[in-house]
């Protein structure tokens, strides 16, 4: 089995006040006010529009699927239990700055499962492998997990130039967030040529 790059991430905080401004000026209000426009959805909840502060972003990097909890700055500090509970579910990006100009967060159940599609990438160990000699089959796979912990990709190294195949058995997944795959573990995800 092979080790996956696991970032803990289950203590993001993000502060956030409600949106009642809106259109194109008012955007470009936002942020120069140092906001983020976001959305917010739930389950048969209304959809809440919501302002995010800029300074979430200084420290972390952001990434679909990541899970953070949304404060209120009505809220007095980061150890209020008053929190949603979500996961980021899109995220636009400033082709300039690389900064995020509008976010979509999921309010989940932290004690209950989500289907998330998860990136799979390959780093290969074995410097004299060429370009064109590993086909990658899957690039996401499916996967049932609580919604804390997330890695933001499945990375598998490869250490060996005698490996022909590597199915989703060989990539592990997070034991801290009940992951489980479902896609068929059998799955081929890279095959890998001979060097001649």
């Amino acid at each position: 089995m092979n080790n996956i790059n696991n970032i803990n991430i289950s203590k993001n905080l993000f502060y956030y006040k409600e949106r009642i401004e809106f259109g194109k000026n008012a955007s470009r209000r936002i942020r120069k006010e140092n906001f983020i426009p976001a959305i917010l959805y739930s389950k048969n909840k209304k959809t809440l529009h919501l302002l995010i502060e800029k300074s979430n972003f200084n420290k972390k990097k952001i990434f679909i699927n990541m899970d953070a909890r949304l404060i209120s700055q009505i809220d007095s500090d980061a150890t209020s239990q008053e929190y949603k509970s979500t996961i980021i579910k899109d995220i636009q990006i400033d082709s300039l700055t690389r900064l995020p100009i509008h976010l979509d967060f999921l309010e989940v159940n932290e004690k209950n499962t989500i289907t998330i599609k998860i990136p799979i990438t390959l780093k290969s160990m074995v410097k004299f492998r060429l370009k064109g000699q590993i086909k990658h089959l899957i690039k996401k796979t499916l996967v049932n997990c609580l919604p804390f912990n997330i890695p933001k990709e499945l990375e598998f190294k490869l250490f060996t130039d005698e490996q022909n195949k590597i199915t989703l058995k060989d990539i592990e997944l997070p034991i801290n967030n009940k992951s489980t795959y479902i896609n068929n573990i059998t799955d081929t995800v890279f095959v890998i040529k001979s060097q001649n």
